[in-house]
């Protein structure tokens, strides 16, 4: 059974929150947001092209974890 997406980014945001500095909790993962999962991909939306690049060059890693943690397979 799928989580509903709103349910997972809220997860997500607490357990990252407790993982990140608050600086950087607050400006890179605050301001994004969940757009679907699907086929063991999070796509994941940014305000600005540079925050983007940052949550995938510095992040990716620690999202997929976390992710994967709550649904239980691999993202």
């Amino acid at each position: 059974m799928e989580i509903p997406i709103d349910k997972l980014w809220s997860q997500l945001l607490e357990r990252l929150q407790l993982e990140l500095s608050r600086p950087t909790f607050e400006t890179w993962i605050k301001p994004a947001s969940a757009k679907q999962l699907e086929n063991n991909c999070l796509i994941i939306c940014t305000p600005k092209l540079f925050a983007r690049n940052w949550l995938q060059k510095y992040y990716i890693n620690t999202i997929a974890h976390v992710v994967q943690d709550i649904v239980a397979y691999p993202v």
